[in-house]
């Protein structure tokens, strides 16, 4: 027997009535569609409503317990004989019997399965099966006989012959696994009829409210295939999606930096994680606007989470070891939570959610594959571990994982793909994904800064529509974010305190507000709490690999890959010894080769290599096995579907690091590289570089996303006390003297993200940005003044935020200008550049300027600027544009408030704002505008086209009446015309 045949069982009652004054028993069916009520046939209990008075009802259930029901008069639904052959039945809600799950799903050749109770020796229960045949017409008669126009479909099914005590049986769909009808009568020769699901579904109000909600018959549910669930048409996770679910979730929990002493290191992401704050960007220069760290409450407009719950593809832009990753991996937690998965029990609770989250690194999409079958690739090898029995066929990845349902990919790292031309094509292949008639796929990617032409939405149609920079902890997050850390250790808040303390006493606090170097700070003061923390980015990556390999040493991991080659003799074990010696050096040189674009097997570079060569008596089997476990015992890299990979890009960037620079000749060379002299050409001037002859060289830095690494070179080439720095000196004093604008930028950059300088560099640089921010020659634009005085600031020069304020009030600049210097200077977390732009919101001689500095101020989470978008929208001294882009602004940022400013009175409302709502306020408002005779026809259409773009059924029949309109002007008419043909691709339906 199978399950679902226990839980119809368990569901189904054996019933008994007798009419009042009658000894005759009259014998049926019964089952539970809801808590407490029972549907039954109705000429179970009477022929018509009038005869059903003090009629009892007895019933048994599976159980064997005995129960009186009641029948209320109202939940009789046969109106006339030959109608509608359904009653309802009222019992104790103490019973704790399941109900069914109802499904109007029937086709024609569907198999089907009953059970019920007939009269006879088989009372205690028995079975039939059928085949279903489709609709039959049954006409209903009055007390006479004589025919009515009214009539009734009732199913017809074929198959086993059932007779008496069968009416009232509940009849399962194989198909489905779900309750199609219910027995009303047969000919005992195989043809029978049924009530179908639709007519219990809309007999009484309570039982559709327990149907559709999956949380009343968890139980049910968890026993549907996949494919019966795709047939009745479920928002609910079969066996395979949740089998994916709770691997993913298992997966995706492990920290991705775990801690160095296993006794104290928190074992789940959650333990720690906390939620950061993004705010949106327009463009490529946007980022890095607002990074201030230090405020408790840091710029932005929403939380890091809030991105994943949002309609449309995004881009998330941050810093090596920013939280990136973090982000995606906590984020998948949460939805895939949200369905149940990661509980005891499997999917137990309400499965809710819009997007089924799957990770995937971006270098795991560059195969030239099909979308699917890469996804379907990376998640096999992700998830080799956490479900090694399962198996997750592309088909799984190329359509809705549930009905309404799409699937959400987080594309982790889009910078770590090597090559621009590749990661330009991986572009084109999400953008074409996105775009794709019934997409399933919304995608959310992670990226580090990257040059304006490569980054996505500069040069890829404005794809992704949505981007947004994650911002850095703020003085609360780190608190929390300490305090979290050192729960497990003795006096934890004394712990957490003292960390906080020293971090501020060494200068590292804004250094800790990246999420990656807050756990590795954490985990080296951990480890010795007497000693100081290093005090430059590159110190504290060489302190905490450092303390990785000595913890391999500490914990017998070297013990351990040796015992396994103990019997090729002494002479392997001391070259597997050697070889553990020379592992930090092995793994930097696959860092550097790796940071190259050498994506050879890690196992066939290491080999290579002379420290690493195999032993002559060890077989190249056993030899692998040494070598991958030394790597896995590293601490520094992990295996994925059988490959080594870093755990973190900034590990590898390092570690790279650290090979290019282990002796002079390296170092040397590597600064070599990194000297970009450029040439002087008329009519292509960089900014702040003075052409004082045409054709001399100048110096460029390298490129942006190139930092994290020349950071840790300039580092590490600081930190080595045996070598010469010279040549160092002289490539930042060149960047800092006359790299111009560009090249002190760079400095600035590096200054921020912790490396160290000489204080010679970073005097000079400040000298030539402040000379710079002054400037006020035609070829030196004001934005580049703006970013000057910025990174000036960014040096922690005080005259760089003096700068700022004078630009945002220089009356020799336009409006448009002062909101550029005042937004950059809000954004540094000073006081004066929010009260600039709100001052600018009230200016009306500054037209669309007005709503750049609104719009300035909603990004950076004042609510001062969604009071001006409000206002802006209703001034009748902006012009329609203007208020238009107001309305339009704030429907994106504060739907309800949007709703009741178009409610208001004002002249000429820019209706079609609403079209940006995620409000079913918003949507119900549309369609009464387009429908509102005292507005202008261009505005009812544009209403009516807006309505259509949400993908609103009653848009379609709004448009071919205003198409039809008399009233209207007849360029309006066919403007309507002209929108009731075009086929729509409506936005995904909300889900109110």
């Amino acid at each position: 027997m199978s399950a679902l045949e226990d839980l119809l069982r368990g569901a189904t009652l054996a019933l008994e009535t007798r009419g009042p004054g009658s000894t005759d028993v009259v014998r049926g069916t019964g089952f539970l569609v809801a808590p407490g009520i029972v549907a039954t046939c109705a000429h179970v209990l009477a022929d018509r409503l009038e005869e059903m008075s003090g009629t009892v009802v007895w019933a048994q259930a599976a159980t064997g317990r005995e129960l009186v029901l009641e029948a209320p008069p109202e939940w009789y639904l046969r109106v006339d004989v030959g109608g509608l052959d359904l009653a309802l039945l009222r019992m104790p809600l103490d019973t704790n019997l399941p109900h069914v799950l109802l499904c109007d799903v029937l086709e024609p050749g569907d198999a089907a399965w009953t059970f019920g109770h007939p009269a006879g020796q088989f009372r205690a229960g028995q079975s039939a099966l059928f085949t279903a045949q489709g609709a039959s017409r049954l006409r209903a008669v009055d007390a006479h006989g004589r025919s009515l126009d009214r009539e009734w479909q009732p199913e017809r099914v074929y198959g086993t012959p059932v007779g008496g005590g069968y009416s009232g049986s509940p009849v399962l769909s194989r198909r489905t696994g779900a309750v199609c009808g219910m027995l009303c009568s047969s000919d005992k020769a195989g043809s029978a009829h049924m009530v179908s699901a639709a007519d219990i579904l809309v007999a009484l109000p309570q039982i559709a409210e327990v149907q559709v909600d999956a949380t009343r018959n968890g139980k049910w549910f968890a026993e549907l295939r996949d494919d019966q669930i795709r047939a009745g048409g479920w928002a609910y996770p079969g066996p395979r999606l949740r089998a994916y679910l709770q691997a993913a979730v298992l997966g995706a929990r492990e920290h991705p930096y775990p801690g160095l002493l296993t006794e104290i290191r928190p074992r789940r992401l959650t333990g720690v994680h906390l939620d950061q704050l993004v705010r949106p960007i327009t463009t490529h220069q946007d980022y890095g606007v607002h990074a201030s760290s230090s405020a408790l409450a840091p710029p932005g407009a929403m939380s890091a989470q809030g991105i994943l719950d949002q309609d449309g593809d995004a881009l998330v832009i941050a810093g090596p070891g920013g939280g990136k990753s973090t982000l995606l991996r906590s984020g998948l937690i949460t939805l895939a939570e949200r369905w149940g998965a990661g509980q005891t029990g499997g999917c137990n609770r309400a499965p809710t959610g819009r997007w089924v989250p799957v990770l995937v690194p971006a270098a795991d999409l560059v195969l030239p594959l099909n979308l699917h079958d890469a996804i379907a690739a990376s998640v096999e090898k992700d998830l080799s571990i956490a479900a090694p029995s399962q198996e997750w066929p592309p088909q799984l990845f190329n359509s809705e994982p549930l009905l309404g349902v799409g699937w959400l990919v987080l594309v982790d790292g889009l910078d770590e793909i090597t090559d621009a031309e590749t990661r330009r094509k991986l572009i084109a292949k999400l953008r074409n994904a996105s775009h794709r008639r019934d997409s399933p796929y919304r995608f959310v990617v992670t990226t580090r800064p990257l040059p304006a032409a490569e980054m996505p939405g500069e040069q890829s149609g404005d794809w992704p529509p949505r981007r947004y920079e994650l911002l850095p902890f703020n003085s609360e997050d780190l608190d929390r974010f300490a305090a979290r850390w050192f729960t497990e250790v003795q006096s934890p808040e004394q712990v957490a305190r003292d960390f906080i303390s020293e971090l501020r006493r060494q200068g590292l606090y804004e250094l800790a507000c990246t999420p990656l170097m807050a756990t590795m700070l954490c985990q080296l003061y951990t480890d010795h709490p007497d000693q100081r923390l290093p005090d430059s980015r590159g110190k504290i990556y060489l302190a905490f690999v450092d303390l990785l390999y000595e913890r391999q040493l500490t914990v017998g991991l070297r013990a351990q890959a040796c015992a396994a080659l103990q019997e090729s003799g002494q002479d392997a074990v001391a070259e597997a010894e050697h070889m553990l010696d020379s592992l930090p050096d092995l793994i930097a040189y696959l860092a550097a080769e790796r940071h190259a674009g050498n994506t050879a097997p890690a196992l066939d570079l290491l080999s290579t290599q002379l420290a690493a060569r195999r032993p002559s008596k060890v077989s190249e089997a056993k030899w692998r096995i040494f070598l991958e476990a030394a790597l896995r015992g590293s601490g520094l890299l992990t295996l994925r579907a059988g490959e080594a990979v870093f755990l973190h890009q900034t590990l590898l960037d390092y570690l790279a690091a650290r090979y290019h620079t282990r002796d002079q000749h390296s170092r040397l060379q590597a600064y070599g590289k990194l000297n970009h002299p450029a040439r002087y050409r008329r009519g292509a001037i960089e900014p702040g570089v003075s052409p004082r002859v045409w054709g001399r060289r100048f110096w460029k830095p390298p490129r942006k996303h190139a930092d994290s690494f020349v950071g840790f070179l300039i580092d590490l080439g600081y930190a080595d006390a045996t070598g010469s720095t010279s040549a160092l000196d002289r490539l930042l004093m060149r960047l800092a003297t006359q790299g111009g604008l560009e090249g002190c930028e760079f400095i600035a950059r590096q200054a921020r993200q912790g490396t160290w300088l000489p204080q010679s560099i970073t005097r000079s640089a400040a000298v030539t940005l402040a000379d710079l921010a002054r400037e006020p020659r035609r070829l030196f634009g004001v934005w580049d003044r703006v970013k000057a005085a910025r990174a000036l600031a960014e040096l922690g020069e005080q005259l760089g935020i003096d700068l700022l304020a004078s630009l945002a009030q220089d009356p020799l600049l336009s409006g448009g200008e002062h909101v550029i210097a005042a937004e950059a200077l809000a954004g540094l977390g000073n006081p004066r550049g929010a009260d600039l732009l709100v001052s600018f919101t009230q200016d009306s001689s500054l037209g669309q300027c007005r709503v750049k500095a609104a719009w300035a101020l909603a990004g950076l989470g004042d609510l001062r600027g969604l009071d001006a978008f409000a206002l802006m929208a209703q001034d009748s001294n902006l012009d329609d544009a203007d208020r238009l882009d107001a309305a339009e602004v704030l429907a994106g940022l504060d739907p309800r408030r949007a709703v009741k400013l178009m409610t208001g009175r004002t002249p000429q409302r820019p209706f079609e704002a609403l079209a940006g709502v995620r409000d079913q306020l918003g949507v119900d408002l549309l369609a009464s505008l387009a429908q509102d005779p005292s507005l202008v026809g261009w505005l009812r259409v544009r209403a009516a086209g807006a309505l259509a773009e949400l993908g609103d059924r009653r848009a379609a029949g709004l448009l071919a009446l205003l198409a039809h309109n008399p009233d209207l002007r007849s360029d309006d008419r066919a403007r309507a015309a002209e929108l009731t043909e075009r086929e729509f691709t409506p936005t995904r339906p909300t889900q109110w």
